[in-house]
Order: structure tokens, then sequence, then C-alpha cells
């Protein structure tokens, strides 16, 4: 996870497959005798936080959710349903040549969704399970 905090997806898509692939017994335990259920879990944040992170909470309570702050170059297209934001959000995404094309977001508990990207910003006030959809450029498209 430290290496997507620092925005570093190659680095950290490098550990994250060196687990998967030397580390991780048939059954997906962590192969750390004994096993250590942290292994599994920081390995699904890893993953989640490639995609979505929303730990950075502003002056008036909400928090931003940044999208595709640390993807590795290995994941030039593809999507993601379901990641959890912090504020009560569902986020599903689509991306392409390592750019956002596409984000649906759900609000779960209404309020104020900051959203962020490398190139834009765009905040919206939700209602409780009001859905938000987004262009790459994080304009509403309905």
């Amino acid at each position: 996870n430290m290496w997507n905090r620092l925005h570093d997806g190659d680095h950290a898509f490098k550990l994250l497959s060196v687990l998967l692939s030397n580390k991780t017994y048939p059954n997906m335990f962590d192969a750390h005798p004994p096993f250590q259920i942290d292994g599994n879990f920081g390995a699904t944040a890893a993953i989640a936080e490639m995609f979505v992170q929303s730990q950075k909470q502003n002056t008036d309570g909400s928090f931003e959710s940044y999208l595709l702050p640390s993807l590795p170059a290995a994941m030039k297209s593809g999507s993601v349903k379901g990641i959890r934001a912090r504020g009560g959000f569902i986020i599903d995404l689509s991306w392409e040549n390592s750019a956002l094309k596409s984000a649906e977001i759900v609000s779960t508990l209404g309020g104020k969704l900051n959203l962020r990207t490398d190139k834009n910003k765009a905040s919206f006030n939700t209602r409780k399970g009001q859905r938000i959809k987004v262009n790459g450029a994080l304009k509403s498209i309905y």
C-alpha cells in the first residue's frame, strides 16, 4: 500500500505480482509461516488503492476520492466495480490508454462528493441513493 500512496503503481504492481506468484498458497492464503491474515488483507487493499484512494479529508469534513492515483503501466485499459470510498460512496471505473474514461458513483449516505484525477477536480452535492456518472474530465454525463 505504501507504494500506492506514493503514486508508484508500477512498483506496487511488481510487489503484488511477487506476492501472488511466489508467496501465496493454492488456497490463496499468504505463504508466510505461520499464516498471517494481514498479508491477504494488505494485498486486497493494495489492489483497491491502485484505482481509488479516499484518505484525504477536507476542512469541511468531506473526503476526496482520487481516481486512478496509482495505475500501473501494465493496466493501460480496464474497469473495476464496487470500490468503496470514504464518505459512503461506491465507485465503478473504466479507463483506456491509462486515462479515466468514465466513473459511476452511488452515494449511500448523501453528502459532498469530491472527485480528483491527475488532471481534474470536481465536487457534487449528493442525496442518499443518488447515482452520478462522469466522463474522464469529471463532467457529469447524467
